[in-house]
């Protein structure tokens, strides 16, 4: 299931609509992350770029058969488009085994986006996923863009998993993965994540 920020929730093969539609009008500039009644806002882009490495690397050597093929697609439909859904961690976390295989790929994920420093709006544009091309609004051409708002994005997905994010202020919502740092928006009457 993939959760749109302020829609509601799809599940495949409704995505396929999804990627019919005009996808250079954004659903949203925001999603959620959930796991255990726990969750937080997210940049979607940041969301996008996270998934796309994670996906890749889910499927090479050093993970090979630790993530089922639907787990995996499910990032790829996220990839594809452009982190405008939402993301469920409760199937992909489902026991303690593969949690603690999940906090290392997003871990090493993480490192290497660090490593990597930065990505241009014409290398993210080559990706692709479900045999399209990735959704981006980012910057165009050779604008470069940092890879620490994902790196900051992927450190909440793993401290939200092992129980370590801490509670935003009363009435807030942590919103990770934007390009001036992790902050906090307000949340709607009634206080639900997702709509």
């Amino acid at each position: 299931m993939f959760c749109a920020g302020d829609r509601a929730c799809v599940t495949e093969p409704d995505w396929a609509i999804w990627a019919g539609a005009d996808r250079t009008q954004p659903v949203t500039k925001t999603c959620t992350i959930e796991y255990r009644g726990r969750g937080f806002w997210a940049y979607d882009e940041s969301l996008a770029i996270l998934l796309y490495v994670a996906a890749d690397m889910a499927e090479s050597p050093e993970f090979a058969n630790d993530f089922p093929p639907e787990i995996v697609k499910q990032w790829r439909v996220v990839t594809f488009l452009g982190g405008n859904v939402g993301l469920d961690l409760n199937d992909v976390c489902d026991d303690a085994s593969r949690r603690e295989r999940f906090v290392q790929l997003i871990s090493t994920c993480a490192e290497e986006l660090r490593v990597m420093g930065q990505v241009n709006g014409d290398a993210v544009r080559g990706w692709r996923s479900l045999g399209e091309e990735v959704i981006w609004r980012g910057g165009q051409g050779d604008e470069v863009a940092s890879t620490m708002p994902i790196v900051e994005l992927a450190t909440a997905i793993v401290e939200m998993v092992q129980g370590d994010l801490p509670p935003p202020p009363s009435g807030h919502w942590w919103f990770v993965g934007t390009a001036d740092g992790s902050r906090t928006i307000a949340m709607r009457e009634g206080g639900r994540l997702a709509g």
